[in-house]
């Protein structure tokens, strides 16, 4: 376990995404993916220990402060473009592939 206030549970793996936590090392600046980073689970209610958590920096980045309404939202649209991303996925693919040919057989 990380090291925090005693109120809060600092788990080594993030409970959102599955990945390790560690904490920030000296001389490392910034939240990394894998930084420990307190989370509010209700945004609006400020950080006490009933609505804070303990989660990974990407999870934070993920979720960036919205609320429950809200990533549902976000996850709707992303699964809306889902098709769109994975056509122009397979367009690169395609482009990628005869350049590769095209530069190995001039």
């Amino acid at each position: 376990m990380l090291r925090g206030p005693e109120s809060l549970v600092w788990p080594d793996i993030c409970p959102v995404l599955g990945i390790p936590i560690t904490s920030l090392p000296k001389g490392r600046k910034g939240m990394a993916n894998d930084s420990a980073s307190m989370d509010k689970v209700l945004p609006e209610a400020g950080y006490t220990p009933l609505n804070t958590r303990v989660i990974s920096g990407k999870a934070k980045r993920i979720r960036r402060g919205r609320s429950l309404s809200e990533l549902d939202i976000a996850l709707k649209k992303a699964r809306e473009n889902a098709a769109e991303w994975a056509e122009r996925a397979e367009n690169l693919r395609l482009v990628i592939e005869w350049l590769q040919h095209e530069i190995l057989n001039p």
